[in-house]
C-alpha cells in the first residue's frame, strides 16, 4: 500500500476546486511554487498526470478525478474531527 501524504491531497483538492495554483497557493498560505511542486510529487508518485494544465488554468485528468473524490471521503472524517475536538493547551 502506498503512503500518500494528506496535506498533498488537500493541496491537489484546493488547486481544483480553485481551478490554479495561485488561487490554492493563497488559500492553503504557502507558495505557488510550493503547491506546484507537491502536486508534482503527487503524480510522480502515481505515475499518472492529475491535472491538465492550461492557459486558463487547471482542470483535473480522469485519474485525478478518481483521486480527488477519494480524498474528499477520506479527508473530511480527518477535517471534522479537527473542527469538533475541543482544544486544551498543555
Amino acid at each position: 500500500m502506498r503512503h500518500v501524504d494528506p496535506f498533498a491531497l488537500e493541496m491537489l483538492i484546493t488547486v481544483a476546486d480553485l481551478g490554479g495554483f495561485t488561487a490554492a497557493a493563497e488559500k492553503l498560505g504557502r507558495t505557488q511554487s510550493a503547491v506546484s511542486t507537491r502536486i508534482a510529487d503527487l503524480e510522480k508518485d502515481f505515475g499518472q498526470r492529475l491535472l491538465d494544465r492550461g492557459a486558463r488554468g487547471v482542470t483535473l485528468t480522469a485519474v485525478g478525478e478518481k483521486l480527488v473524490g477519494r480524498a474528499r471521503r477520506w479527508l473530511q472524517p480527518v477535517s471534522y474531527t479537527h473542527l469538533t475536538l475541543p482544544t486544551k493547551r498543555i
